[in-house]
């Protein structure tokens, strides 16, 4: 039997079958390369992000190797990134009390500078790579997580996590106040 897929010519079943089993296997192999345990925690310090790891991980020990903090409002792109090359713990996350604050630098990193003003309603997305030097060479664990800045109702801002709600079948960005310009890192 032939069948037509997407313009492209005759093909028949068993090619179609084995090339979706090859696609499949290669996906899995990238899946393993990269996990997602969980999501981030995404805490509010007085109006200004800091990030933790979920309850899964609250008990290891990672070392950072990356964060990125993306902006999805006007404008769009890179608010603020760090990222280290050296060998051995630059901010070692040893627990769900442990966070890392937006904006903040330490030795042996290197980002993209300054960190960029967070504007109420924008929803932004963070990356965080980090390490275990118990894992055996099984490579990085990534996390993931959304947020935005609402204001409260003295006018003061304030984190707040973005969830996704499986009922909603939607994150909700509703959680967001309209945009009003304000610099947390004041």
């Amino acid at each position: 039997m032939q069948f037509q897929v997407l313009g492209l010519p005759d093909m028949n079943f068993r090619r179609i079958r084995m090339l979706a089993l090859a696609a499949l296997i290669l996906l899995s192999q990238v899946a393993k390369a990269s996990s997602f345990p969980g999501k981030l925690v995404i805490r509010d310090k007085g109006g200004v992000p800091c990030f933790s790891l979920n309850d899964q991980d609250s008990g290891k020990h990672l070392n950072f190797q990356l964060i990125e903090v993306v902006s999805h409002g006007e404008p769009k792109g890179i608010v603020w990134m760090q990222y280290t090359l050296a060998e051995g713990p630059t901010f070692e996350f040893d627990g769900a009390s442990s966070c890392l604050p937006y904006g903040s630098t330490w030795a042996k990193t290197g980002g993209s500078g300054n960190a960029g003003q967070l504007l109420p309603g924008t929803p932004y997305f963070v990356s965080l790579r980090a390490a275990s030097p118990n894992r055996g060479g099984s490579g990085p664990v990534d996390y993931f997580g959304w947020f935005c800045i609402s204001l409260a109702a003295d006018g003061h801002p304030h984190v707040q996590q973005i969830f996704y709600d499986p009922a909603l079948n939607r994150f909700r960005w509703d959680m967001c106040t309209p945009p009003f310009s304000y610099d947390v890192r004041k």
